[in-house]
């Protein structure tokens, strides 16, 4: 073979080659990110996690190509399901497919109202309720699979779904730490004596927080001067375990004369009433009430959970615990007796959990003579129903004949005392209405308190025996 032909044959071949190397390292080279089979959970979003296009090793510019995806994933099903990337790159269209199972591998959620209980340190009995509920992605609503145990460390909460899937949730039981010891006085405060007359200070001991005497020597120091009508203080203060406590006693000495709530007993009677908490503001009242040494009733409700250790506290005070409701739903608490009566067993337990007893008082969620109720029960005199049941199981209910107008939380200070203080004044028997979540109406409880101590007003919390003040029910 001549030389020519030869060299021209090779010369033939390495374009060939060169060609065949050139469209191949042309072709761009697509990965898929996590892999040509991925699984996600039942009733989950599905991501997709996307392609990754190199050429001749080096990433593409994304703007470069453009990628369509086509699928039939179906989340709500179990199943293989394909995912299919179109890549499009200089007019011509690469394909790859990955494959999606929806598979059902995860436990129940459980959910709890509370996620640690608290033990009241003087009775060691658990401050809250511990509900809970669980849902599974595939069998819905598992609460009834749940299993309960209490042991030394906490709750334990296990459910498992129709796939063998198990799901266990740890509620620790938390002790309370002992609070610190406070300075309890005894008698009242403010205390008044008749300007002449000789002061006897009925003094103070240490208690620890749940009421104990604590040995400890408690000092006072006093500036009654009993032969001048003003205000005095004497204060009491003690030493224990390195650290001051202290606390005040208010002592008015007033003309000859004078009615004091310590000289008489009226015949004006007070009730005191406070619905929709404990809350935020529930504390500063008690502390108020504390000082002028008057005792309320507390209409309860579950609608601040973190505030619900007051209650245990409202009783501790001297002051009477109500149920009021436990979710102040309307719709749900008058759609029936039984969806009322619920709802006030929930709240009832609370209260018992908290005080160690059952209140057998109440109030309605918008009082007795409410007419909301009718949409939740149609047709149906909801308010005659429920009354009668309540009545004939031993449950006693009240209304109020003087409201501080603070319902929607909307008044000043100063109209809340006006409001209240004029409705004292045309009441032989006041049964008033407040509601301790509101800010102004705290506020304005130190006038009234001051009003109606200085005043001969009695103060005095509902009970059985108390004058039944009630509207008239209108369904």
């Amino acid at each position: 073979m001549k030389k020519g032909i030869i060299i021209g044959i090779i010369g033939i071949i390495l374009v060939v080659a060169g060609l065949v190397s050139y469209f191949a390292f042309s072709k761009p080279k697509i990965t898929l990110l996590g892999g040509d089979y991925i699984k996600t959970e039942l009733k989950h979003k599905y991501k997709d996690k996307g392609v990754s296009v190199t050429l001749n090793g080096k990433e593409l510019d994304k703007n470069s190509y453009k990628v369509k995806i086509e699928d039939n994933i179906n989340t709500d099903e179990l199943g293989k399901y394909k995912e299919t990337y179109n890549i499009e790159y200089k007019k011509k269209i690469y394909k790859i497919v990955r494959t999606v199972e929806v598979v059902d591998e995860e436990g129940p959620e459980i959910n709890t109202n509370y996620e640690k209980v608290e033990t009241d340190f003087c009775t060691g009995k658990e401050k809250v309720n511990l509900t809970f509920t669980a849902v599974d992605n595939g069998d819905g609503d598992v609460t009834d699979k749940v299993t309960k145990e209490k042991k030394e460390d906490g709750y334990y909460l296990s459910v498992a779904d129709s796939k063998g899937n198990k799901t266990v949730k740890q509620v620790p039981i938390v002790k309370e730490e002992e609070p610190a010891p406070h300075i309890k006085i005894n008698g009242t405060t403010p205390t008044y004596i008749t300007v002449g007359d000789k002061y006897n200070d009925q003094g103070a001991y240490l208690a620890d927080y749940c009421g104990n005497k604590k040995e400890a020597e408690v000092k006072s120091n006093s500036t009654v001067d009993s032969s001048k009508v003003g205000t005095y203080k004497v204060d009491y203060s003690t030493i224990y375990n390195d650290k001051e406590i202290k606390a005040t006693r208010e002592v008015k000495v007033v003309r000859k004369g004078t009615t004091t709530s310590n000289t008489i007993k009226g015949n004006k009677i007070v009730y005191l009433t406070f619905d929709d908490g404990p809350g935020a503001h529930t504390e500063r009242l008690l502390n108020l009430l504390d000082k002028y040494n008057v005792k309320a009733t507390f209409f309860v409700t579950h609608q601040y959970p973190k505030y619900e250790y007051l209650i245990k506290e409202e009783a501790k005070r001297g002051h009477a615990v109500a149920v009021h409701s436990y979710s102040h739903n309307y719709k749900k608490i008058y759609a029936s007796v039984d969806a009322f009566k619920t709802d006030f067993n929930l709240m009832n337990d609370i209260i018992e959990n908290q005080t160690g007893t059952r209140s057998k008082i109440f109030r309605f969620p918008g009082g007795g003579s409410n007419t909301v109720s009718r949409s939740a029960c149609k047709g149906c005199k909801i308010m005659t129903q429920i009354s009668k049941v309540m009545e004939s199981e031993g449950y006693y209910w009240f209304d109020w004949n003087v409201s501080s107008g603070d319902a929607d939380g909307s008044p000043t200070k100063e109209k809340t005392t006006n409001n209240v203080i004029n409705g004292m004044k045309n009441h032989s028997n006041a049964v008033i209405l407040m509601h301790d979540i509101h800010k102004s109406t705290v506020d304005a409880m130190e006038d009234i308190l001051k009003f109606g101590t200085e005043n001969g007003y009695t103060f005095k919390v509902l009970d059985e025996t108390s004058p039944k003040i009630r509207h008239k029910i209108n369904n």
